[in-house]
């Protein structure tokens, strides 16, 4: 249930928050600085990640409504948390790799 969350939150910041291709960074630079901007947007923007909960919760409760209070403070309970573990423990690098767009021989030629 969290990774949709994350999925749907990366979705809107990057929505709101458009990126401008540089041509002298590498994919993978590219990479690493929008990841770190998404980092620094989640840690920063705890009300628009407040309304993506709610929306979330309404979304997945649509059919069984008596849940959405649930969804709700469950993940409202938790989110901070989990940005914070994603923000501490999951760096830009990591992600990168993770999504094929880094090679982890990338992280030593700077």
């Amino acid at each position: 249930m969290i990774a949709p969350l994350i999925f749907f939150i990366f979705a809107d910041i990057i929505a709101s928050n458009p990126f401008p291709l540089q041509s002298n960074l590498s994919n993978c630079d590219f990479c690493k600085d929008v990841v770190g901007e998404l980092e620094f947007s989640l840690k920063n923007d705890m009300q628009s990640i407040e309304k993506l909960i709610s929306d979330f919760c309404d979304l997945i409760t649509a059919s069984k409504p008596r849940f959405d209070p649930l969804c709700k403070s469950l993940l409202d309970k938790t989110i901070e948390e989990l940005i914070d573990v994603l923000i501490d423990y999951v760096k830009p690098e990591t992600i990168c790799v993770g999504i094929k767009v880094c090679k982890r021989n990338e992280f030593f030629k700077n």
